[in-house]
């Protein structure tokens, strides 16, 4: 009789362990398009880690191409007072694009939306 009710409870946690199984597979698939939609996801969530954990506003995620990670409650502050320190001087926004100028260049910075809480800003080539 032991071993009908040990039987008995593998039966019953296959089934449930499937249905888990399908169940996040199906949940991932959902979800890929926006973990993917900056390329490998590793660099962004690394800083959503660092951002969660530390008082920066700001975090770089990538030298090349350069990419900045911010929170998006904190809006554009971040972004520009860190070119403010690098010596480059707010212009414009044009679109998702964010113009700036020191005494010989110009510098477009774009912004994308990651999830709903952070934005990807990336400075054009």
């Amino acid at each position: 009789m032991y071993m009908n009710r040990g039987m008995e409870v593998v039966v019953i946690r296959r089934p449930i362990i499937i249905l888990f199984s399908v169940i996040l597979i199906l949940g991932l698939i959902k979800i890929s398009p926006v973990l993917f939609q900056e390329g490998n996801p590793v660099p962004i969530l690394k800083g959503i880690v660092e951002l969660s954990t530390s008082d920066d506003k700001i975090i770089q995620i990538s030298e090349n191409p350069q990419r900045y990670l911010t929170k998006t409650s904190a809006g554009d502050t971040p972004l520009i007072d860190l070119m403010n320190k690098e010596g480059w001087e707010f212009v414009e926004q044009m679109g998702a694009g964010y113009v700036f100028s020191n005494t010989s260049d110009r510098l477009v910075i774009t912004s994308v939306q990651y999830t709903g809480k952070y934005r990807v800003w990336t400075l054009a080539d």
